[in-house]
Order: C-alpha cells, then sequence, then structure tokens
C-alpha cells in the first residue's frame, strides 16, 4: 500500500513526495479566499476516482456547483464514493467523528474535515467551559489519529484562522493552535500573493527533514493548476 494519497495537484503533490502521508493527519489553513475549500475539493475528487472518501461538511461549503466544475465529465462516476456529513454541533462533531469507523470500508482513504474548529469557535465565543472544549477537541483528534494509522488513511482537515498582530506585522494563525499543531505530522499554509488568483502553498511540518518551503499554483474554477 502506497504511503502518500495523491492530492491530484502536480506541484504540491512533488514537494511531498507523491501527496498526502498515509495513516497520518495533514492540517491546512490559510485566510478567506486563498482556496482551503478548493483544496480539500479537489483533494477529495481525485482520491474519489479510485476510493471512498468519509466528507465533513462543518462550514457548509461543499457547493455542488464548485464540485461539478472540478470534476468536470467525472462527477457522476465519483460522486456515490463520497459520503458527506453535516455535524450542528461541536458534540455532534464529536459524536459523527467517534462512528466514522462504521462508515470505513476496504476501499475508504480518506477523511475530510472543513474546517474542524468552526464549531468549536462557536462555543468559545459563547463562554462555554473552555476546558472542557479544548478536551472535546483533542478528543477528536485523537481519535481521528487513530483512524487514520488503524485503516490507513490519511485526514486532511482545515481550520479557521485569527489573527495576530506584533509591531512588526500581522499574521495568521490557526484557531486553537497549541492543540492543533501538535497533532498533524503535516502542516499546509496557502497564502494570496499580488495577483489576485495566484496562491503559496507553503509547507510549514512535514515527515520530511525540510520545512517552510513551497510553490505558487493558479486558482482557477477547475481548482488548483500550474501558473501559465
Amino acid at each position: 500500500m502506497a504511503d502518500h494519497l495523491p492530492t491530484g495537484i502536480e506541484s504540491f503533490d512533488r514537494l511531498l513526495n507523491g501527496g498526502l502521508p498515509v495513516k497520518e493527519l495533514t492540517l491546512i489553513y490559510g485566510e478567506a479566499k486563498t482556496g482551503k475549500t478548493t483544496f480539500l475539493l479537489q483533494t477529495t475528487i481525485n482520491t474519489a476516482t479510485k476510493y471512498k472518501v468519509l466528507y465533513l461538511d462543518v462550514d457548509n461549503t461543499f457547493n455542488i456547483n464548485r464540485f461539478n466544475q472540478i470534476a468536470d465529465s467525472n462527477d457522476s462516476n465519483i460522486s456515490h464514493k463520497i459520503l458527506i456529513f453535516h455535524p450542528d454541533t461541536f458534540e455532534h462533531q464529536t459524536t459523527i467523528i467517534e462512528n466514522l469507523e462504521n462508515y470505513i470500508t476496504s476501499i475508504t482513504r480518506l477523511i475530510v474535515i472543513d474546517s474542524i474548529t468552526t464549531l468549536y469557535q462557536v462555543g468559545y465565543t459563547e463562554a462555554v467551559d473552555r476546558f472542557n472544549l479544548n478536551r472535546e477537541l483533542v478528543r477528536q483528534l485523537a481519535y481521528l489519529t487513530g483512524l487514520a494509522y488503524q485503516h490507513n488513511l490519511a485526514v486532511l482537515f482545515s481550520s479557521r484562522v485569527r489573527s495576530v498582530f506584533s509591531p512588526e506585522s500581522m499574521e495568521i494563525e490557526p484557531v486553537a493552535k497549541r492543540t492543533l499543531l501538535y497533532w498533524p505530522a503535516t502542516i499546509i499554509k496557502l497564502k494570496s500573493t499580488k495577483t489576485t488568483n495566484i496562491k503559496q502553498i507553503i509547507i510549514e511540518k512535514s515527515l520530511q527533514d525540510t520545512i517552510n518551503y513551497g510553490c505558487e499554483l493558479q486558482l482557477r474554477e477547475i481548482g488548483f493548476t500550474e501558473i501559465q
């Protein structure tokens, strides 16, 4: 069995020697309109040409028109291989994650979550006990790590971000940074450039020795492509 799952985004797959690491978690984050959901959809569609995908659409961003644009003529052949879940509370998200094993088959190779911290953030702003929220997030990530390892899966999830100001600059980081950055083997940051449809993909953490390297890609209706 291959130790990487191709995303179908060639330059990115080359950066990671073949794609997302199997048996591991991968986090992708970035500001709005950097292409996070497109990246998740493109990876989902590429995987579903051969395998089954479990997709938690927490942000309600799984748009059928966008799916058809990226899938093109393959949409009727792959849609039945993608099982979509819609959690409506953070506790419901935990329940779904802890029951995903019931839906895993011999051809399941990918779990996608867009975004794992949306409902966490809702609870946080509602002043729910922060300790319990963090414990619940750790529980979800630990369970996903176990599923990835036991079932030879890649787990890909996005996160909401927050701004961090310093005297020199303003940066972004994932919500619940301390927890989220601990679990993934690979962390990907998407950034906009001066050209609207050109995005930068930066590998901030990986199983390889080299980090903070990346590539620039064009974001089009059909997904990420090489710059033309």
